[in-house]
């Protein structure tokens, strides 16, 4: 059956970016991870504590960015039945594999995001039918000729929801039984459950095997496993916001090149603001970066004022906002600023 292509995309589209804009844009937040919810033999995690992002220095600035990207606001209201700035509160993503079709989504928001389960139906969405597969019961559409499969249930509060999305059914099984507690979660996981620490983005990523990388990551191929952590943090008294990355690269010998080549970029960066000011206030930021080695571990941590960050930011915002602000080129005149 032949769809409506520019309608079915603007509503797939006005829903991802529902997804990521409401992750950082809420008055009441998700919090912390909850590692019950996350499988026991999940191979990466991502996970966005909104609630501390809110809450730091750039929290303002979050906010900003988040309402600049929202055209497709009332559309979602319209099709979705929810606005994604009050009701989305969190985000947890996870995957057994590194396939895109095995990742698996878990937004957290408030009881309305419950009307996009009603509105499904009517939404517009390719291919879209109603499943179950014993007491659950979910949805299904296309995506881009990629099938995507969602269910909605209860949050840990009374007032919570939570929408869970994967690339295939059985991967949706597996997740509603990891947060039914049917199916081992990270809790039960031997080696301890994923502790982001109070940081405000957490990534952790074990038994990656970089050896089919293409030869521009060459570098990169001896990644076995990373986390990183980005929070903000209260240092004599003064709040800093941090990165902290821990490499795990296979031999010690690959851990002293990839320190060089880090090292590399930083003095890279150095010399080439020397000739574009614009890069200056980033430059200042790489010369805080510290790199250390640890056997076959390396080690990246950044801290720096979160002020002095934010006002790096809002600069380079206001940089990129005079560059969109500067003549067209004759190109772009006759053109009309019009693309085929």
């Amino acid at each position: 059956m032949k769809r409506e292509t520019k309608g079915y995309a603007m509503r797939s589209n006005a829903l991802k970016i529902a997804i990521l804009a409401g992750a950082f844009s809420v008055p009441a937040w998700a919090g912390p991870l909850e590692p019950r919810l996350v499988d026991r033999d999940a191979k990466w995690l991502l996970h966005v504590d909104a609630e501390a992002a809110l809450a730091s220095t750039p929290g303002g600035f979050f906010r900003e960015l988040a309402a600049e990207e929202m055209p497709a606001r009332a559309e979602i209201a319209a099709h979705f039945g929810f606005d994604p700035i009050t009701t989305i509160r969190g985000l947890t993503c996870y995957g057994r594999t590194y396939g895109d079709k095995d990742g698996v989504i878990i937004i957290t928001g408030s009881a309305e995001i419950q009307a996009a389960e009603e509105k499904l139906p009517q939404s517009g969405l390719a291919e879209y039918a109603p499943d179950s597969e014993g007491e659950h019961k979910f949805h299904r559409w296309s995506d881009n000729e990629k099938e995507v499969f969602c269910a909605f249930l209860a949050g840990s509060k009374p007032d919570e929801r939570r929408v869970v999305l994967t690339g295939s059914r059985d991967g949706l099984l597996r997740a509603l039984d990891v947060i039914a507690g049917a199916s081992p979660s990270s809790l039960d996981d031997a080696a301890g459950a994923p502790d982001p620490g109070g940081a405000i983005v957490f990534v952790t990523a074990r038994e990656i095997n970089m050896s089919q990388a293409p030869a521009r990551a060459k570098t990169f191929r001896g990644l076995e496993g990373l986390t990183l952590r980005i929070g903000e943090r209260s240092v004599n008294d003064q709040l800093q916001l941090y990165t902290q990355a821990h490499l795990s690269v296979g031999t010690p010998e690959r851990a002293q090149q990839m320190q060089q080549m880090f090292q590399g970029f930083i003095a890279m960066a150095a010399l080439a603001s020397e000739d574009n000011p614009d890069l200056q206030p980033l430059a200042a930021l790489a010369q805080r970066v510290k790199i250390s080695v640890d056997n076959a571990q390396i080690s990246v941590e950044c801290s720096h004022p979160s002020q002095a960050v934010l006002d790096v930011a809002r600069e380079l915002r206001r940089i990129e906002e005079e560059k969109n602000k500067a003549p067209r080129g004759p190109e772009a005149e006759k053109s009309g600023g019009h693309s085929e």
